[in-house]
């Protein structure tokens, strides 16, 4: 059995397999960066058990896992070593295997045999680099890049020269092309540019061959390809490959390269070289006019342009775009709050509350917040956009005790509890523009209650005097009385703060 890999691995085996059967194991082990062995078993075991990519395409990670990696797996979970820093190391002196093994048990205790260590290290030293060499097909390969001109538009009442980015796209055999102006090569701008590339074709190819840009790439390393994760969103959806180029190997992408000189810097740029434009909108409009007419252009040296040779070879071997494109993700790490709420621009959405503490990953697009924890979603919320503070609040979310709970319910134990600790919730929950922010503290004010009522009381009746009602305040004075020292000595001490301070907290 190989190593215990990422479920993205897997499924990104399986896709490849199925969108291309003439590829051996080895080529998808390159692409994928694991072994040609790795890729046998777990193709093996597919074909055992009848799963084929369509299957596990929408599955999580906990399900894919259970079907490739059975329980009595003794390295599942198991941290995997860091195989590029380790031959790194062992170029030097004295520097052994063993050596390395030693220090990765005492980091990991529960960590890989040495057996297995080794073998890892000897797999990835042994290891050929990519060679990135496809015969070219047609509809098979979209190939990305921006141009590394700039070109500009003029500011109207400054005259200042505003510069904007070359999208540049080709596709198939033809090099037929497509082209965008952006006012930068960020990633929103990039997924932008791939997204509008594709509906401009009409259909999906197999595989994306962007730059090395870190709006696709985060890092190509030489044993590792870690993808702009919003990028690999986006692959997702259209069910296609990323295919990176190697770093400086522009013949890995001959044909975007071409356009880029072609499409980009000669027509484009060259022909703005006695025009100004006073628009980003004018500017795009010329963009797509010099766009239109250079796939239109006859050839030179054989019969056709880029459009109709697009039409003829290319067209028909693109799969179907879906019926709507795909909606941008923004990717970001989150803390779960101990009231079992992550917060995302000032607006609070729970998860179970058993992932309390726990970092979590959010994915959010115009309308929804999704919440993953280890690439298993956890949690979906429609996206809150008005009157910030509001909570998004699931109940299935919530502990037992805490299910059913609200305003009232608390209001009403603290009535049971003593008429003051009533009013003063009462007032508590007025000062507080969404309920679910107060659960909490009048939880806490309930609690005190239990541990002792007549100090609290009197908690509540000096939080009175001063006019504030907030948990933090009654849980000063609480804690003050417990030492038998003045409120107004509390005050006055300078490593404390005042009334004021407990009035902006809940």
């Amino acid at each position: 059995m190989p190593r215990s890999m990422k479920m993205a691995e897997i499924k990104r085996i399986l896709q490849i397999k199925e969108l291309n059967r003439d590829f051996s194991n080895r080529q998808i082990g390159k692409i994928v960066n694991c072994s040609k062995d790795t890729v046998k078993v777990i193709l093996s075991l597919a074909d055992t058990l009848s799963i084929t990519y369509e299957k596990i395409k929408d599955l999580n990670e906990e399900e894919i896992h259970k079907l490739f990696y059975p329980n009595n797996n003794p390295y599942q979970g198991v941290p995997e070593p860091n195989v590029e820093y380790c031959i790194k190391e062992l170029k030097k002196k004295h520097v052994t295997v063993l050596l390395l093994w030693r220090e990765y048990i005492e980091k990991y205790p529960n960590g890989l045999k040495y057996t297995q260590f080794k073998e890892r290290i000897l797999k990835a030293s042994s290891a050929s680099t990519i060679t990135a060499h496809f015969e070219r097909k047609p509809g098979e390969r979209m190939e990305i890049d921006w141009s590394g001109d700039k070109v500009y538009y003029f500011d109207k009442e400054t005259g200042e020269a505003i510069p904007c980015y070359v999208f540049v796209s080709v596709i198939g055999r033809s090099g037929y092309t497509y082209m965008e102006v952006f006012r930068d090569t960020k990633s929103p701008s990039f997924l932008t540019g791939v997204i509008h590339a594709l509906s401009y074709f009409g259909g999906v190819p197999k595989f994306l061959v962007p730059d090395n840009d870190k709006s696709a790439v985060i890092n190509h390393g030489k044993y590792e390809i870690i993808f702009n994760r919003e990028f690999s969103f986006l692959a997702d959806y259209y069910n296609t490959i990323i295919l990176p180029a190697r770093v400086r190997k522009p013949k890995d992408k001959p044909l975007v390269e071409n356009a880029v000189f072609n499409a980009a810097e000669r027509n484009l740029i060259g022909k703005m070289h006695d025009k100004k434009f006073y628009s980003f909108d004018e500017l795009s409009s010329f963009v797509f006019d010099v766009l239109e007419k250079f796939n239109n252009a006859p050839f030179s040296k054989k019969e056709g342009s880029r459009k109709s040779v697009f039409l003829e070879d290319d067209k028909s071997e693109l799969k179907s775009l879906p019926k709507t494109p795909y909606e941008l993700v923004t990717v970001k790490l989150a803390t779960v709050n101990n009231n079992y709420h992550i917060e995302y621009k000032g607006f609070y959405y729970s998860v179970p509350y058993r992932y309390v503490s726990k970092k979590v990953e959010l994915r959010i697009t115009s309308k929804t917040v999704q919440i993953y924890y280890e690439n298993l979603k956890i949690a979906e919320h429609i996206r809150l956009y008005e009157h910030k503070g509001r909570y998004s609040t699931i109940k299935e979310h919530m502990p037992i005790e805490h299910q059913g709970m609200s305003k009232d319910k608390l209001i009403s134990w603290g009535y049971k509890i003593h008429n003051d600790v009533g009013e003063f919730l009462n007032k508590y929950f007025a000062k507080i523009p969404f309920e679910e922010q107060g659960y909490k503290g009048a939880q806490g004010i309930i609690e005190l209650s239990r541990k002792n009522l007549p100090r609290l009381i009197t908690a509540i009746n000096e939080a009175n005097d001063y006019g504030v009602y907030t948990y933090s305040a009654i849980k000063a004075i609480y804690t003050r009385l417990e030492k038998q020292t003045s409120f107004e000595e509390m005050v006055n001490n300078s490593n404390l703060r005042g009334p004021d301070y407990y009035k902006e907290s809940n």
